[in-house]
């Protein structure tokens, strides 16, 4: 397999290599010296890759995340990102995984602004299945810093019409950091940064880009989810995570798509300070191994990791159950008010309106009814909703 050579000129995204005639190469390398880029322009190496996504495919794999594949099309000259190459790569594997694999799913991982993430849907039909929703995590997590959900409910009521041939990955939290480029456009400089000091305020870490007029814009924040979630000042009430943890994965739960959740999440876990700090790494610090058996005893004794555990398999349980959470079922997000987030999925009977209040106060909430999926409440005309509060409404 080729790989890719950068011109006489070493790049930021290049390393260089002395040979032992005194000479120096220097590879193509995007993302770590030790990871030379191959060239994808060249049959054979294209030809390599197919036989990989494809031997995944044999061995019963029903979906192939294509990870960073931004960057596959190497153009010297360029920072090799979103090129057309790329576009026509994935466009040729979509086409044979629906000839010879149908329902095979390709799900494509660019952490980019929403307007070049959504550009991997191609057509909605020819090229990825499915695509990370980057945006999502920094929206949810703003929602509950400022209390506000106007910012995610107005970017969620104008999420593009995929059909039925594609539809989003949806999650909160991942084994990297929570990327905060695909919030450009979305929330403001002062919004991304108040939740670089949330998460700051945690132990966790900052990362900055500088942008071409010379300014500094948030890039990378390391930190469990969770605990970023949580108000500082309440870090050490078990009761206040839970709720927080819940609510905000009934947002992910509730819209279109299909969900994804990090098992860091699910387990309730904290940061690793330890780990980010021994190791040099920042991205460490939502990576610690857990231990089986000390998971299972902190199941039991830890009414974070207890709470948020319960509480999640509780809604994936419920959630399962209904047609109206089909990952392509029709989404009308709803204007209750700036203390909640509101959408409906599916119509007429059989439809469910999720409201998950992020304000931390009671939120009254008027113009709806049903019974609670989760609790099994009725609801005639409205409610009073607690703080972090959840209710996914039958509709008949």
């Amino acid at each position: 397999m080729s790989a890719v050579w950068c011109g006489p000129a070493p790049r930021p995204w290049c390393t260089s290599t002395p040979r032992p005639d005194g000479t120096v190469t220097t590879a193509w390398t995007t993302f770590s010296a030790d990871q030379v880029d191959v060239n994808v322009s060249t049959p054979a190496a294209l030809l390599d890759l197919t036989d990989v996504l494809l031997g995944y495919i044999v061995a019963g794999a029903d979906t192939v995340r294509l990870d960073a594949i931004g960057f596959l099309w190497k153009e010297t000259g360029t920072t090799c990102l979103h090129r057309p190459g790329t576009h026509a790569v994935i466009k040729i594997w979509r086409a044979i995984l629906d000839e010879i694999a149908p329902g095979a799913r390709l799900l494509t991982e660019t952490n980019v602004p929403h307007a070049d993430n959504v550009t991997y849907f191609g057509n909605g039909a020819d090229e990825a299945h499915m695509v990370y929703q980057f945006a999502l995590p920094p929206l949810v997590m703003h929602s509950f810093v400022a209390g506000d959900a106007s910012r995610l409910s107005d970017w969620a009521a104008g999420l593009e019409d995929l059909g039925g041939t594609a539809t989003w990955f949806n999650f909160l939290a991942s084994h990297d950091g929570i990327g905060m480029r695909p919030a450009m456009g979305l929330l403001t400089a002062a919004e991304r940064q108040a939740i670089a000091d949330r998460v700051v305020s945690h132990g966790g870490r900052a990362s900055y880009a500088t942008e071409p007029d010379g300014s500094r814009s948030v890039y990378e924040l390391n930190v469990s989810y969770l605990d970023a979630l949580v108000d500082p000042e309440r870090s050490e009430d078990s009761h206040h995570a839970v709720t927080r943890a819940l609510a905000a994965h009934a947002i992910l739960l509730s819209l279109i798509g299909v969900p994804a959740i990090y098992y860091h999440s699910l387990f309730g876990s904290s940061h690793d300070i330890v780990g980010m700090e021994s190791s040099g790494i920042n991205r460490r610090i939502n990576r610690k191994q857990l231990e089986a058996d000390a998971l299972l005893a902190e199941l039991e004794t830890s009414p974070r990791r207890r709470g948020i555990f319960a509480g999640l398999t509780q809604m994936l349980r419920v959630r399962a159950s209904q047609p109206a959470f089909d990952p392509f079922s029709p989404q009308q997000v709803l204007d209750l008010g700036p203390a909640v987030f509101a959408v409906r999925r599916g119509v007429g009977p059989g439809s469910v309106v999720a409201v998950i209040n992020v304000s931390g106060a009671d939120a009254e909430v008027a113009g709806v009814s049903g019974t609670d999926l989760i609790t099994g409440a009725r609801h005639a005309a409205g409610l009073t909703l607690p703080a972090e509060g959840v209710v996914w409404l039958a509709q008949v």
